[in-house]
């Protein structure tokens, strides 16, 4: 069979990335060769590639040129000088032939709308060996950088107020709560909610002794907004560019796009958006939720979130509030890449609107019946109105209103308070002690021993 000679001249621009082959009678093929890590940053232009990253650039670059419909005779000459002048240690010379011979394989793209940017598959060997850094994060078990977090809570249980908290911290890198590690970022809070309003009171009260501080939180108010219309994702996209956003939190996320937020099909399109924000703009992002209403007989978690369940298989982290202001329950209820931190009960400081820790969640609170007499003799009255007894118990013996509740119910069956009708207002209950009725049995000392998890 007659011998076929094929010339080829090729060109490997560093400054851009590009690769330029000329074959035969000066057919020229581009193609943008696109790296692990330092894609189209022209600092890295005169980089080695190290062990870990040789098969899967070299790889790279072979699929682009196939794409342009460069011959295997082109695209391994390319492959072998960027192995000899690029790659540290080099790669043997017919491992870099089979990376030509297999991606020449492949049928050259039809049209420019065919090309898909995705690196290629790398050996376990590659992976182990690559420069992976560890997982970061702004505050430290919460959330991590390049994260998603979900916050999640029934109305009124100070969701916002913990993001809002949480986002003064990460801007003023100030330990969250005290408690929890923060690096310093610039913030973006959407609001769909609240509105410009309540919105400035709140930072407000939060940040009353550093009003002369220059402080990284950027705040919007959007009563109308969609982010699976292209129009005003334009907008979101250029606030993250314009500002430098590292953490984007969106209040509620169930505001912020038209669809149902209980279909799987509507809800996926917009988390993949958020995933393009994140690897395009290396942010994290801050999901508020509302829980979904618990029905009687249903067995779900009064803690999960509304809404389609592909939230929170989305989500990197979630985590969940309940209780009163005043002893809330601070919940990790998924981690992805770490050991979910102890439940944690904290409260909020009315006047500055900021989150404490006051301890560790404890299942188990007991109420005895002593206790309860002793709660009623303290009001010095012979009687009292029930919301403030209710109180008075939550607040001396750190329990939440359930428990509560449940302690004054057993109390009044077994006659050691009675409840009778204010005869001043007959929509109100007022508390009376009882008449030496029966003291607590063990058995009803039992009952009140109730999980204060709210």
């Amino acid at each position: 069979a007659p011998s076929v000679m094929v010339w080829y001249y090729f060109t490997y621009n560093m400054a851009n990335c590009s690769l330029s082959v000329t074959i035969g009678e000066g057919q020229v093929l581009s193609a943008l060769a696109r790296f692990t890590d330092k894609k189209n940053n022209p600092e890295h232009k005169n980089t080695k590639i190290t062990k870990g990253e040789r098969n899967a650039t070299l790889t790279s670059i072979a699929g682009a040129m196939r794409r342009k419909n460069a011959p295997q005779l082109a695209i391994e000459a390319a492959l072998q000088a960027t192995n000899k002048e690029r790659c540290e240690p080099q790669l043997g010379q017919d491992e870099v032939s089979r990376i030509a011979q297999s991606i020449s394989k492949y049928e050259p793209a039809k049209n420019e709308q065919d090309e898909i940017d995705i690196d290629p598959p790398i050996s376990l060997s590659d992976l182990i060996n690559k420069d992976i850094p560890e997982i970061e994060y702004w505050v430290d078990g919460i959330l991590q950088k390049k994260g998603k977090l979900i916050i999640a809570a029934e109305p009124g249980a100070g969701k916002t107020l913990f993001a809002q908290n949480m986002g003064l911290a990460i801007a003023q890198s100030k330990n969250f709560m005290d408690h929890f590690s923060v690096q310093k970022g610039r913030v973006l809070f959407v609001d769909f909610e609240m509105g410009e309003s309540a919105l400035k009171q709140r930072f407000k009260a939060m940040t009353h002794d550093l009003l002369d501080d220059d402080i990284d939180v950027f705040t919007k108010y959007l009563s109308v907004f969609d982010l699976l219309d292209s129009k005003y994702q334009k907008h979101i996209e250029t606030w993250i560019e314009d500002f430098n956003i590292d953490v984007l939190v969106l209040d509620p996320v169930d505001s912020a796009f038209v669809g149902d937020i209980n279909s799987d099909k509507e809800v996926k399109p917009l988390t993949t958006y958020l995933n393009y924000l994140i690897d395009r703009f290396s942010i994290s992002v801050v999901l508020v939720r509302h829980w979904r209403k618990q029905q009687k007989g249903n067995f779900v978690r009064r803690e999960m979130a509304a809404g389609s369940f592909w939230w929170r298989g989305w989500a990197d982290n979630v985590i969940s509030l309940s209780g009163e202001s005043h002893s809330i329950t601070l919940s990790d209820d998924k981690q992805r890449h770490t050991g979910r931190f102890p439940a944690k009960i904290i409260g909020l400081n009315k006047t500055t609107l900021k989150f404490h820790i006051i301890g560790d969640y404890t299942k188990k609170k007991t109420v005895e019946s002593s206790q309860l007499i002793e709660i009623f003799d303290s009001f010095n009255q012979t009687q009292v109105q029930q919301e403030t007894f209710l109180e008075k118990i939550m607040e001396t013996l750190d329990v939440g209103k359930t428990t509560a509740k449940m302690a004054l119910k057993i109390a009044i069956k077994n006659k050691v308070l009675n409840k009778e009708r204010d005869p001043m207002n007959k929509t109100r209950k007022i508390i009376l002690k009882g008449d030496d009725g029966p003291h607590f049995t063990d058995e009803t000392d039992d009952l009140l021993r109730q999980s204060d998890r709210q």
